[in-house]
């Protein structure tokens, strides 16, 4: 047998592995799986010109609910998918309990792996790093607890990591700022602590950082707070991202200027207040006059 046609059928054995190990005759949608159809014709199947198999896509597949009603684990033979670029389950709270597959570490030519709101536990495995191709990962309110592992600088095309929501503890890794092609860092309410790694500030095609509900103490570097994604935190947080202002101090400019009855204030006398508004009244600004009667009205609630 030629052995494109031999590699083929052992993808069409590895998908009947993964739909019996997942309760494929409970899922929701599970047309022409296990048929005699080609496989690109199995739902949430999609294949190259050569047959071989590069999504399985569960997630809003043919405007279905990202829902699919998995359970259990990937089997070994998953790893024969040896061409998949995308994998990609939601909502599946009896998927993957018992921790991450290793099928999944083995198959390289992943650039999309996206395992959401399902029952994924344990740790993120210490080599999820060789996963050199991933452009994505999310793994977003699942039961992960340890730590984020260092190895996870490894994936230097990356520009999409969600952690969020989950039992993740210890540093962030301080060589995160490795991943210079990051958009997206989220690792918002996990169980997290130290200080925000300074290596950060080399990611200059990032535009949402969600650190909040975490543990973090310390400085935020200034080189963070340089960046134009700062900017974007600042005005907008719902794009931008959410940091704990409680448990971390923001770099304070060295100032100093004159008041209209020209007194001296310098940022010595800011530092000592708990809470601080620098605030400028433009004539010009329409604005202003809007404003200035609402912050008038916050000094008159916290000023004891």
């Amino acid at each position: 047998q030629h052995p494109l046609l031999t590699e083929r059928e052992a993808e069409r054995q590895a998908l009947i592995a993964f739909y019996n190990a997942t309760g494929g005759d409970n899922w929701l949608y599970n047309n022409n799986w296990c048929s005699d159809r080609p496989v690109r014709e199995w739902w949430g199947v999609k294949t190259d010109y050569n047959g071989f198999v590069t999504s399985i896509d569960f997630c809003k597949s043919e405007g279905s609910p990202s829902c699919n009603d998995l359970c259990g684990t990937l089997p070994p033979e998953f790893a024969d998918l040896k061409h998949l670029t995308r994998f990609c389950v939601k909502q599946c709270r009896n998927f993957l309990c018992d921790g991450f597959p290793d099928a999944l570490l083995k198959i390289e030519t992943l650039t999309d792996l996206i395992i959401d709101q399902c029952g994924l536990s344990g740790h993120i495995p210490e080599n999820i790093g060789d996963l050199k191709n991933l452009v994505q990962l999310s793994l977003q309110q699942n039961y992960l607890t340890g730590s984020v592992p260092a190895s996870i600088s490894n994936m230097k095309n990356l520009e999409s990591l969600w952690l969020s929501r989950n039992g993740l503890t210890g540093d962030i890794p301080q060589n995160i700022g490795d991943l210079k092609n990051l958009v997206f860092l989220c690792m918002e309410e996990n169980c997290l602590t130290g200080s925000i790694p300074a290596s950060i500030s080399n990611m200059q095609n990032l535009t949402t950082l969600w650190l909040s509900g975490n543990g973090l103490t310390g400085d935020i570097p200034q080189a963070i707070q340089e960046m134009p994604m700062w900017d974007i935190i600042q005005q907008d947080p719902e794009k931008g991202g959410y940091i704990n202002p409680e448990t971390l101090n923001i770099y304070f400019p060295e100032f100093s200027f004159t008041t209209i009855d020209g007194s001296p204030v310098t940022d010595d006398y800011f530092k000592q207040k708990e809470y601080t508004i620098y605030y400028h009244y433009g004539l010009n600004c329409p604005f202003s006059d809007i404003f200035t009667p609402k912050l008038v009205w916050l000094y008159d609630q916290y000023k004891d």
